[in-house]
């Protein structure tokens, strides 16, 4: 039976975020919309 849980290491890919900003002197990108992850994690930017 399938139940709901964690995703564990499951790589998400969203598409539609748009760049707001980008602060290159404190290595900041700003983006609008909701990113998967918790706080303070790494985010892959594809173009």
């Amino acid at each position: 039976m399938k139940m709901g849980g964690r995703m564990g290491s499951d790589r998400v890919k969203l598409k539609g975020l748009t760049v707001i900003k980008i602060f290159a002197e404190k290595n900041y990108i700003l983006v609008s919309g909701s990113v998967p992850g918790f706080n303070g994690s790494i985010v892959y930017i594809q173009k």
